[in-house]
Formats: structure tokens, C-alpha cells, sequence
């Protein structure tokens, strides 16, 4: 497995950017936040919380 560490400036939002950045279809993003969830829904990837909540679009209520 690839394990990666990145450090990002000191920006309102610039991490989620770069998470978001290296995202691809897929993809499993662990978070708490969720404008970072929805993000990653957008690029096809797998948002959950810490907690194995599934984030999913509005309108569609699907979780484990």
C-alpha cells in the first residue's frame, strides 16, 4: 500500500484542495466535513466518517 504524507500551507481550505486533488474514482475519503464529503461524491470516490457513515448525494439516502 502506498502511505503518503503531505503537508499543505496554512489556508482556509487548502488541505481539503489537496485531498481533493489526489482523489480519483474509487477512492475511499475518511472525513468529518461535510462540503469535503460532497467533493469527493463529485469526483466518484467513497466519502465516509470516521464512525463507517457513508455520505451520499442529497436526495439519496443510502448508508451502511
Amino acid at each position: 500500500r502506498n502511505k503518503a504524507h503531505l503537508a499543505v500551507r496554512h489556508r482556509q481550505h487548502a488541505a481539503d484542495a489537496a485531498i481533493i486533488a489526489l482523489c480519483h474514482k474509487g477512492d475511499i475519503v475518511v472525513t468529518e466535513d461535510a462540503g469535503l464529503a460532497l467533493l469527493a461524491l463529485a469526483k466518484e470516490a467513497y466519502p465516509i466518517a470516521s464512525d463507517g457513515w457513508r455520505y451520499s448525494t442529497p436526495g439519496n439516502d443510502s448508508t451502511y
